[in-house]
Formats: C-alpha cells, sequence, structure tokens
C-alpha cells in the first residue's frame, strides 16, 4: 500500500520506514535518453510531468516511466545509541550520508574515523533537545 500509515513503524525508538510511493513521470525523454546510451541518476533529468499515484488503475504511455518505491520496515533502537563505528561502516556503504549520520545517529565523522569526543557532545544536545520537545 503506499502512504505513511503502510510503512514499518519502528521498536524501542527507532523510526519509522520509508512509505511505499507511486510516481508517473509523463512526456519523460526516454527514447532520447536511450539514444544517448545516457543513464540518469536522477528522474527528473528524464524531464516530464511526475504526479504520486494512489493505487489505481492508470495507463502508461509510450515515454511515461513509472517508479515504485516499497516501503521498508521500521528501525529497531534508537538511533542515539548505535555504536558509531557501525555509522561510520554504514557511510562508507553508501547507506547513510554524512549528514545523516550526525542528524539522525549524532555522529560526528572526522575524515575516515568518528570524532568520539563531538560525538558523545552532540548526542548529549540531541537528547536535550528532544526533552524539551
Amino acid at each position: 500500500m503506499a502512504g505513511l500509515r503502510s510503512s514499518g513503524q519502528g521498536m524501542f525508538g527507532g523510526y519509522p520506514g520509508a512509505p511505499s510511493l507511486l510516481m508517473l513521470t509523463e512526456g519523460a525523454r526516454v527514447e532520447e535518453t536511450i539514444e544517448e546510451d545516457n543513464s540518469p541518476d536522477q528522474l527528473a533529468e528524464l524531464g516530464g510531468t511526475s504526479k504520486l499515484l494512489p493505487y489505481c488503475e492508470f495507463d502508461i504511455g509510450k515515454n511515461d516511466v513509472l517508479y515504485m518505491r516499497m516501503s521498508s520496515g521500521g528501525g529497531y533502537g534508537d538511533p542515539l545509541e548505535r555504536e558509531p563505528e557501525r555509522v561510520l561502516s554504514d557511510v562508507e556503504a553508501g547507506i547513510v550520508s554524512r549528514e545523516e549520520a550526525q542528524e539522525i545517529y549524532g555522529v560526528v565523522i572526522d575524515g575516515a574515523a568518528p570524532d568520539i569526543a563531538a560525538t558523545q557532545k552532540l548526542r548529549l544536545g540531541l537528547k536535550r533537545e528532544r526533552l524539551r520537545a
């Protein structure tokens, strides 16, 4: 199912998973992109007009693109409790960006290693913000 209510819920402080979505892009540059032997990184590079769809019947035209993202499972445990070295491994694997490591997991990465002192300070600040909210 599409929508926020259908994503996996987190447990023990884990964040919910990403929701499913369907997006139809009509009038995209499909043929031109294939002729150019191009592999776009972003759907927007194909042009056209995009719209989110609920689960419903719809027609797909010759130069239309259907993007489907299936919901994912929710997280397990408070992200601020994840070991900084594991977060670094996720960053190195491309699963989490450096920005997400800092914003979600409270891990400060300095070069190729987590900065433990800065991480502890950031996490303490993030926990205090939670209590104020």
